[in-house]
């Protein structure tokens, strides 16, 4: 039996909760002990094991800042989330390391969570999981515009 670590850090809507629910539904019927480290906790607590992923810095109030243009990339809308505060992206991948430390898990499913994927990388295995929006290929050269 695994300790899986389900965690997510963007994004909104039931969609994400309801994917990583049945996820962890499948994992359970297979023998596997799912762990979560969600956005929005809500639907997770009466599952199993329960962390509050780090909130992503911008997420925590109104998007006050404002820039010229909408974001045209994956890139620009973590930088507007804050990939560009390193104080606070530190922060997070901190708080990142305390959970995976505390949950102890044997792999890691992210799923719209970049920092939860740099915290694990070369230390749990990890599978990011998503759909083609929050999850780019891989192979391509660059993030595909948003405006396309």
């Amino acid at each position: 039996m695994a300790r899986i670590l389900i965690g997510w850090e963007l994004g909104a809507g039931d969609g994400h909760s309801t994917r990583q629910l049945k996820l962890a539904q499948l994992l359970t019927e297979r023998g596997h002990e799912p762990l979560f480290a969600p956005q929005q906790i809500g639907p997770f607590a009466v599952h199993g094991p329960t962390w509050q992923a780090p909130v992503w810095p911008r997420l925590l109030g109104p998007l006050s800042r404002r820039y010229a243009l909408p974001p045209a990339t994956m890139g620009d809308m973590l930088a507007y989330l804050g990939l560009d505060d390193r104080q606070a992206m530190a922060a997070m991948i901190m708080a990142w390391d305390r959970v995976v430390a505390d949950a102890r898990p044997d792999v890691v499913v992210a799923e719209y969570a970049p920092s939860l994927q740099m915290v694990v990388r070369g230390r749990v295995p990890c599978v990011a999981w998503g759909t083609g929006f929050s999850l780019p290929p891989a192979d391509m050269p660059e993030f595909p515009s948003l405006w396309i």
